[in-house]
C-alpha cells in the first residue's frame, strides 16, 4: 500500500501540561495561598490538528494482524527517516486509509499517513 506522509501543525496540549499561562479553565486557584491545582474532572484539554503539510510518500506492506501492524508501520517510517520509532506510537491501524502517528510520551499527533488510491 502506498501512502502520502503529512506533517501536522497541532494546537493545544495534553492535560498533564495544563497551566494558568495557557488559560486552562481546569486550573483552579486556591484563594488562601494563591496556588493553582489541576481539576482532572473538568479538564477538556486536548490536541487539535490545525493544518498539514505533505512531506513525502511511503510504501508499506499489507498487514493482516493489527497487533503487529503498528510496529511494522513505525519500522518503515524510521527506515525512511520520518520518525524515531521508540518515541512514537501508531494511533490506529484498523482504518488502512488513514494512519495517525503520535508521540509516545503525550499522544501529540505528529504524522498522518493517507492511503493513495
Amino acid at each position: 500500500m502506498h501512502y502520502t506522509v503529512y506533517s501536522l501543525d497541532v494546537w493545544g496540549h495534553h492535560g498533564t501540561e495544563c497551566c494558568p499561562g495557557y488559560g486552562c479553565p481546569c486550573m483552579v486557584v486556591d484563594m488562601v495561598d494563591d496556588t493553582y491545582s489541576h481539576d482532572d474532572e473538568c479538564c477538556e484539554c486536548s490536541y487539535q490538528v490545525n493544518d498539514r503539510c505533505k512531506v513525502g510518500e511511503i510504501s508499506l506492506p499489507t498487514w493482516n494482524d493489527d497487533t503487529r501492524a503498528g510496529d511494522d508501520v513505525l519500522r518503515a517510517l524510521e527506515e525512511a527517516g520520518y520518525v524515531h520509532a521508540s518515541l512514537c506510537e501508531v494511533d490506529d491501524v484498523s482504518d488502512e486509509y488513514d494512519v495517525w502517528i503520535n508521540s509516545a510520551e503525550l499522544g501529540r499527533p505528529l504524522l498522518q499517513l493517507e492511503r493513495m488510491v
